[in-house]
């Protein structure tokens, strides 16, 4: 959904990534697990502001792939590390989530495992259908972060509500949805191919 509009944000983005040239973008890519592990750090001393004003790091993730491709320096052993730096970062940012104690550790699993899963089905898709996209689903990647920095939010305005609880089911519920929709839109793209 929010990667729909993500050409309108383009010139933003290479506005920060042209000083950027000279500098490899796998660096860019590693130094994208600072603001995850800040993130964690700050969750786990108790320190949720500073955990938040850490997220807004999470545009600096955006900039590897856009010096990539500025510099003709795009590899898909790059498009491989950025993934996976995602995938950990990711998990870094529900798992933070478990130093609030108002949401149990098998909650934070399942969201990690459902996290995973999503990014899984499309990665493995779209080899299998020799590079058709398939960033379909009511709630990609973009949107779980934006959804994990609201329940922060709202848990730091209001955190006797355990409104970070209800925000993590419904995050949970709206990410099987994807799964299923993920599943559903590859299904018929296979049959397409065949």
């Amino acid at each position: 959904m929010i990667s729909a509009y993500k050409s309108k944000f383009n010139p933003i983005i290479l506005f920060f990534a042209k000083p950027l040239k000279s500098v490899n973008p796998s660096i860019l890519t590693f130094l994208g697990l600072i603001p995850p592990l800040l993130f964690y750090y700050f969750m786990s001393r108790g320190e949720f502001i500073w955990a938040l004003i850490s997220m807004v790091g999470m545009f600096f993730d955006t900039l590897d792939g856009a010096v990539a491709r500025l510099t003709n320096r795009v590899s898909k052993f790059g498009g491989l590390l950025d993934s996976v730096i995602d995938r950990v970062a990711d998990t870094l940012f529900i798992l933070g989530f478990y130093f609030l104690f108002s949401i149990p550790l098998e909650l934070i699993l399942v969201t990690i495992f459902q996290s995973l899963l999503i990014s899984y089905i499309r990665a493995r898709a779209e080899v299998d259908l020799a590079g058709k996209k398939l960033n379909v689903g009511i709630i990609e990647r973009p949107e779980r972060l934006l959804i994990i920095v609201i329940a922060l939010l709202l848990e730091i305005l209001f955190p006797l509500k355990s409104i970070a609880f209800w925000i993590f089911v419904i995050l949970n519920l709206l990410s099987f949805v994807t799964i299923i929709q993920r599943l559903v839109f590859a299904q018929r793209l296979f049959v397409e191919k065949e």
